[in-house]
């Protein structure tokens, strides 16, 4: 058995490529990076909802005990709290919502969590290991509802780490065999702060935790099993926190009565889901065409992140071994996330953990790929050409459809500032009402406050917004053309 400081060397660098290999890769590099690019440079096409009225409304009101009630209350989950509440005290002190900084953050660390892959390899091998991590990036941005967790703020402190973080220990685990000390500690805060940051993150620690551990003693290994516990832990703490305050749920309205609080019916509704939601385009649709090019995005996905992570290095089969763990708890989080869902609100809620499975389907197929990849040299042949056009033909499908949302905002793309400015104008101006200006939803940010241009606006939202703009007792919500122009 190797130790854990066992050096692994990557594939002998190639220094030089043919031309052709060379204009592939780089265009490529420049499809997914472009692709990644266009879709973080809309940070401020983010927005707030009515949580970070409420929140942020109330803590300016009540302080500290406000974060201390929410905790206990309705969100026992201490590091995304934690975040919320270094976001209150910016939002306070500059009385601005800071959008793009604060979303930029999780943008910033979702490249971060990119880094492990490069561990090992060097020359040519490095190019395609960046390229396969960009690829997975670029898929994940592209699934369905990312506008709930990459450009909402609340959305982004309870969910993006769950992605960030499960990107990250894919990579490592790709990487090196057994993790020093050092590198142990870091996975294992990473994974404790994933546990504290959302029931999703706690679900998926407990499983991955749960895998380990029985992977651990199938192969008799007693070192390293001490170390699962104290995360294990973590992650009940939260379920069991979450299932006390928000256990007692309604049942939502197009839920199904047969399955809510029924935890048979929640079981079995959630594994018919799984296959359909894995091949599914979206996670949403299931008719013949949308699984047809589910199944071909992933397919080829598959191709080419298993022809990035090719080597002639035997020793990168031992590295690898621990993926098979991460590609066997993802799917059964994704099924325990499902399955909660159904007993709790009767249906598949909520578009956070839409985007989360889907995401997490991604790095299933991803850890396949990497896990399976064959003792090849992943620049020379047909697999230069293969590699790169699989992963640009995954993408391509994928942008397709985003396409006239991502054309529609940046040529309109002052539109959400300027909805802000004249937001933060209105609610701060004398008198009783004031007007919320939105930029017009679509399929990359939908806003969560409706519409109501005329007359006072009803609904629960509005006393979340009424406390965050003090003396205000009528509001109007206007949005895309309803817009003033600049």
């Amino acid at each position: 058995m190797q130790t854990s400081h066992t050096t692994i060397a990557s594939a002998p660098a190639v220094t030089r490529m043919h031309w052709s290999t060379r204009g592939l890769l780089i265009l490529a590099f420049a499809g997914v990076a472009g692709v990644v690019a266009l879709h973080a440079g809309l940070l401020p096409r983010g927005g707030w909802g009515a949580d970070e009225y409420q929140t942020f409304g109330m803590f300016r009101q009540n302080g500290w005990s406000y974060l201390w009630f929410r905790f206990w209350s309705w969100s026992p989950r201490p590091f995304s709290e934690a975040l919320i509440a270094l976001y209150a005290l910016l939002v306070r002190a500059t009385d601005r919502p800071h959008l793009a900084l604060v979303l930029g953050v999780f943008w910033a660390a979702a490249l971060v969590a990119l880094l492990p892959a490069l561990s090992g390899a060097r020359g040519v091998a490095r190019l395609y290991r960046l390229l396969g991590a960009l690829s997975l990036l670029c898929v994940v941005i592209l699934g369905r509802d990312v506008g709930s967790v990459f450009y909402w703020p609340f959305g982004a402190v309870a969910y993006a780490p769950v992605v960030v973080i499960g990107m990250a220990l894919l990579f490592h685990s790709a990487a090196t065999p057994a993790p020093r000390r050092s590198a142990r500690t870091v996975i294992g805060a990473s994974l404790i702060a994933v546990a504290w940051a959302s029931e999703v993150g706690a679900m998926l620690v407990i499983v991955y935790t749960s895998v380990s551990v029985l992977w651990l003693v199938w192969r008799r290994e007693r070192i390293g099993l001490a170390i699962w516990l104290p995360l294990f832990a973590a992650g009940t703490l939260i379920a069991g926190l979450v299932l006390g305050t928000r256990g007692g749920m309604p049942m939502l309205p197009d839920g199904n009565a047969a399955r809510y609080h029924h935890p048979m019916a929640s079981v079995l509704a959630a594994a018919q889901r799984l296959l359909p939601e894995l091949l599914s385009f979206d996670g949403r649709h299931f008719d013949g065409r949308a699984l047809l090019v589910g199944t071909l995005v992933k397919l080829a996905f598959f191709i080419g992140i298993q022809g990035c992570w090719m080597s002639t290095d035997p020793a990168l089969r031992d590295a690898r071994a621990r993926l098979p763990v991460l590609a066997l708890s993802l799917p059964l989080t994704c099924f325990a996330i499902l399955t909660a869902s159904y007993y709790e609100f009767g249906t598949d809620c909520c578009d956070r953990h839409a985007f989360i499975r889907q995401a997490f389907w991604f790095m299933t197929i991803a850890a396949l790929a990497i896990w399976t990849a064959p003792a090849a040299a992943p620049d020379r042949g047909w697999r230069s050409v293969v590699t790169p056009v699989a992963l640009l033909f995954a993408v391509g499908l994928m942008l397709a459809p985003r396409v006239p949302d991502l054309w529609r905002d940046y040529a309109a793309y002052r539109e959400p500032m300027i909805a802000r400015a004249l937001t933060w104008q209105s609610g701060r101006s004398p008198g009783p009402t004031m007007t919320l200006f939105q930029p017009p939803s679509d399929r990359l940010y939908v806003n969560q406050i409706p519409d109501h241009p005329d007359g006072c606006a009803e609904g629960w939202w509005v006393d979340s917004i009424r406390r965050f703009f003090p003396g205000k007792t009528c509001i109007r919500v206007v949005s895309g053309a309803d817009l003033p122009k600049p």
